[in-house]
């Protein structure tokens, strides 16, 4: 694995770090004695901070979903509705609708 694989979209997946640093541990030829205190806080501080800056993306992802499903559900109303259940169609608008303030979507 290429340290561009793990910058790109693996970012905060553990098993990917564990793999970029056995590969790392190969190609650098280190032995055990060179796996001390400093390299592992530092390995591990990099894949802490790569995680941090993945989270944008991360909730830009969920945000856009988020929307994608209210709008599905915004068209299940209108059938709820339109088949005799304005019931089931309000409780589950009142549901999304606070999904929606809550993430402030753009609809």
């Amino acid at each position: 694995m290429s340290d561009l694989k793990v910058r790109k979209g693996n970012k905060a997946q553990a098993k990917y770090w564990a793999e970029w640093f056995v590969e790392t541990k190969k190609t650098q030829n280190w032995s055990l004695s060179d796996i001390d205190e400093g390299l592992m806080i530092t390995w591990f501080a990099n894949a802490m901070m790569a995680m941090y800056d993945t989270r944008p993306e991360l909730i830009e992802d969920i945000i856009v979903e988020v929307g994608e499903l209210i709008h599905y559900a915004d068209s299940v109303t209108k059938i709820l509705i339109e088949n005799g259940y304005p019931g089931k169609a309000e409780a589950l608008k009142d549901r999304y609708m606070k999904v929606y303030k809550l993430l402030d979507i753009k609809l």
